[in-house]
């Protein structure tokens, strides 16, 4: 996340996942990790990007107070987030660009890897991406970070919006990833079809 994009239509659209997927039972606790690739951020910042999410306040942005990382210190700072995230909350994970299926050393990504160090037995990631190389079918972009995701034990939906990007709900609890599939699609009518995918 970068405080150049706050207040677009992404963090609009990430907001409405949230509430929806909260009012049904469906996310619990949600925590973000807003990854600020030009951070960190002042209070005021931090204060609007946690309205913009729905969440409760600047204290439920874990990271508020950290400068992103590139490669040196990267572990520390995905470990630092681990010890403050409470044990029964999700994760909304707010790279700027997106998930790197393979090492990384941007501040805007996230990698497979990192992904994996966030998730406990029950935990939900919801991770933002934008990250597709245009000149790649998106679906096919999304088939294979899936694929990657779910190489690591988890089940994974793929929420595409209509301009290119997608939020990933990752778990390694089956019922979980069922049920918010399920609040999708009946959140989005016929248009789930084309914008919501379970994998495997």
């Amino acid at each position: 996340m970068k405080l150049g994009y706050l207040g677009d239509a992404s963090d609009h659209w990430k907001g409405s996942l949230h509430e929806h997927l909260r009012s049904r039972a469906r996310l619990k606790n949600l925590h973000a990790v807003g990854m600020f690739a030009d951070g960190p951020w002042g209070l005021s910042a931090v204060e609007a990007y946690a309205r913009l999410l729905r969440l409760p306040g600047a204290h439920a942005v874990l990271d508020a107070n950290l400068p992103m990382p590139r490669v040196k210190g990267r572990a520390a700072y995905f470990s630092n987030v681990l010890r403050t995230v409470p044990p029964d909350a999700d994760l909304l994970v707010d790279p700027d660009t997106g998930i790197k299926n393979g090492a990384t050393g941007s501040t805007a990504h996230i990698s497979v890897a990192e992904l994996a160090a966030l998730l406990g037995p029950t935990r939900v990631l919801m991770v933002f991406d934008e990250s597709h190389d245009r000149r790649i079918d998106k679906s096919a972009h999304v088939r294979g970070l899936a694929a990657a995701l779910v190489d690591l034990g988890t089940r994974v939906v793929a929420c595409e919006s209509g301009r290119g990007v997608t939020m990933f709900f990752i778990s390694k609890h089956p019922t979980r990833t069922a049920q918010i599939d399920e609040s999708l699609c009946a959140l989005l009518g016929p248009a789930a079809k084309q914008r919501v995918t379970r994998y495997p």
